[in-house]
């Protein structure tokens, strides 16, 4: 499981070679990151460009885009979130499972 080195929970979006999809999801994840940056103290983001390495199958990802919530916690989870055509949907799936209340 990937979690950042100060423990905190972070949502990874997985871009694949060639993938059209993701170059239209970037508006939306620059957007996600704008609006939580400033609302969570316990929640970082990060961008994996899968072209140039070798982590696409040490990571198991076999789709793209693909966004994957780490939450840090008790019981660590990793979550993957598939539907990315949402704005407003991505948020309140990010709010429910890694935001601090």
């Amino acid at each position: 499981m990937l979690l950042g080195e100060d423990q905190k929970n972070v949502l990874v979006f997985f871009d694949g070679p060639s993938c059209f999809s993701c170059v239209e999801f970037w508006p939306v994840f620059e957007q996600t990151v704008r609006v939580l940056h400033e609302k969570s103290l316990n929640l970082k983001f990060s961008y994996v460009d899968l072209t140039y390495n070798d982590l696409q199958e040490k990571a198991s990802v076999y789709h793209f885009p693909q966004i994957r919530l780490y939450v840090f916690g008790p019981k660590p989870k990793e979550i993957t979130y598939n539907d990315i055509s949402d704005f407003r949907k991505l948020i309140d799936f990010i709010e429910f499972y890694a935001i601090d209340p």
